[in-house]
């Protein structure tokens, strides 16, 4: 709730948004990802080893909505 709290702009508040906008989706979701998992390790709660590279764990395993063309 904090990182998606720090992520609404200024711009967004003078929109009337309380959320970032919905178009960095992923961007937000990825910054949400790695401080859950920062705390989750940080904590001694998370249930896997910590990733050399946290941050670059996440991004690659990310979801990414890129389709082949079979036409």
């Amino acid at each position: 709730a904090e990182t998606l709290a720090n992520l609404v702009s200024n711009e967004d508040l003078t929109k009337g948004r309380l959320y970032p906008s919905l178009t960095k989706i992923r961007e937000i979701s990825y910054k949400i990802a790695v401080n859950v998992a920062n705390t989750a390790f940080e904590n001694h709660i998370a249930q896997v080893p910590c990733p050399e590279d946290l941050e670059k764990y996440i991004q690659e395993s990310m979801f990414s909505p890129e389709y082949q063309t079979y036409v």
